[in-house]
């Protein structure tokens, strides 16, 4: 039950007590005024009941998710990356920037994965990510955070591959890449981690923006070369 149904419901409870008492010491015009509220709290509760606000923890986890990669890349000692995103003008991508940048401490660069005439950003190409690659510093990340519909010949899951590195975000996936030439990739540090779902072990959870990492062991887990083997299976692509 929305917040604004309980008010609601406390607002009905609270008037009706004061009719009550009002009524008893016959205080006429308190206790009209605490039927309009009793009223209003009926309104409330019914109008919310009827249209609850939108459920917004898809926001929130995204933005664990954010914070999570962050840490990542810090505690890999690296300092700069490149975020491949779709999303770069709406305030809830300009929020998960921030918390990214803030869990990092390093630069963030943002590029987005032209796909078309148009200039629509819908899904990274091959051709777009080694653009991407070559205005990108060796001892760099790039942060996947878009879809890679047809990545079985990306360059970092090869063995000869010598530039940034990679991590791949929930947002992001590389679509027709092998089992096997993610394992060597991460192996020989290329691709330095993933973010994956993991099923959440309580369906009534919330996550909170208080805190995030609560929020982000919820539903998700960083594969890397240390636990490839244990959560391999999860990889949705």
């Amino acid at each position: 039950m929305a917040w604004q149904c309980i008010l609601g419901i406390i607002i009905m409870v609270a008037s009706f007590i004061g009719v009550l008492v009002a009524a008893k010491v016959r205080m006429q015009p308190v206790a009209m005024g605490c039927a309009v509220l009793m009223l209003v709290g009926l309104g409330m509760y019914a109008w919310f009941y009827m249209n609850p606000p939108p459920d917004l923890s898809y926001q929130v986890y995204g933005k664990a998710v954010a914070q999570k990669t962050g840490e990542t890349l810090k505690a890999a000692g690296l300092s700069s990356a490149t975020l491949i995103t779709a999303d770069t003008s709406s305030e809830y991508s300009k929020e998960y920037l921030q918390i990214m940048k803030d869990a990092f401490g390093g630069s963030i660069e943002v590029v987005t994965p032209a796909n078309g005439e148009d200039g629509g950003m819908i899904e990274l190409t091959n051709a777009r990510l080694k653009e991407i690659i070559k205005t990108a510093s060796a001892d760099s990340v790039i942060i996947l955070d878009v879809n890679m519909m047809d990545a079985s010949k990306v360059d970092f899951l090869k063995g000869a591959y010598k530039g940034p590195k990679f991590f791949i975000t929930a947002n992001g996936s590389i679509m027709g890449a092998k089992i096997k030439a993610i394992a060597n990739a991460m192996k020989k540090g290329n691709l330095i981690g993933a973010v994956v779902y993991v099923d959440s072990t309580d369906p009534d959870f919330k996550p909170s923006d208080s805190d995030l990492a609560e929020a982000f062991n919820k539903r998700y887990v960083v594969v890397n070369a240390d636990n490839f083997d244990q959560y391999k299976e999860k990889f949705g692509f």
